[in-house]
């Protein structure tokens, strides 16, 4: 199972650099479904899945800007981006501190993750990456957040009555553990509201009309991973 899930993720990886380098207006909304449809994705063990993805995606971006011969240093006119530059900057000395301190390896994911943060700040301003309009966004949101939970429990129930396993066993090892994985949340109940609040013709697909569904719906994966007390576990 780890070897196909390998060699699955190396092929996204793949095809995401293909379409950026096809369609750059893809660059937006692939990043945001990798943020939120991949997070706690884990392979032996190591949360590396998302920040890959999200390097093929930059890497697409930087084969464009290439092409276009217009990879340069941004003008930085704004504070903000400054204060943001600077706190990637010390986040990667600290990640260097870490890793020479603990001498764990696996740190090395919080150097590729800042690095990567910080190579956003040169593709943001970037005319040849639109952004999409915030209901796009919103909706883009939504519906990965639904991607992500609904193969969050197939995943769960794929392993309990397929593989012979329990959905708990799988956490820590090829999907993070509940607390962690409902990580998505905290921005996909917004985006939702934001929907809702706004007459979408794809509403329908992402957030039903009556609404409550959506919420029912959430509540159910989480209900089903919901850990077992110590008391009822069986040794």
């Amino acid at each position: 199972m780890e070897y196909l899930l390998e060699i699955l993720t190396g092929i996204a990886g793949l095809i995401i650099i293909a379409m950026v380098v096809l369609k750059p207006k893809l660059f937006w909304p692939i990043l945001i479904f990798v943020l939120v449809g991949t997070a706690g994705l884990m392979i032996r063990g190591y949360c590396f899945t998302d920040e890959y993805v999200v390097g093929c995606l930059l890497l697409g971006a930087l084969i464009v800007l290439a092409k276009r011969k217009k990879i340069n240093f941004p003008k930085i006119h704004f504070a903000h981006r400054w204060v943001f530059l600077l706190l990637i900057v010390y986040m990667v000395l600290q990640s260097f501190y870490g890793l020479v301190l603990w001498q764990d390896w696996r740190i090395t994911r919080w150097i590729l993750y800042y690095g990567m943060l910080g190579m956003l700040l040169f593709v943001i301003p970037k005319k040849d990456f639109p952004v999409p309009h915030p209901k796009q966004i919103a909706l883009i949101i939504t519906g990965s957040a639904l991607f992500y939970f609904s193969s969050y429990l197939i995943y769960g129930l794929f392993c309990e009555n397929v593989r012979g396993i329990g959905r708990f066993a799988m956490q820590g090892a090829e999907w993070s553990g509940s607390a962690y994985a409902v990580f998505p949340l905290v921005i996909a109940i917004p985006a939702a509201i934001i929907l809702l609040n706004q007459r979408s013709r794809y509403q329908f697909v992402v957030v039903p009309k009556d609404h409550w569904h959506f919420y029912r719906y959430l509540q159910y994966v989480l209900l089903f991973y919901q850990p077992i007390p110590l008391s009822k576990v069986q040794y």
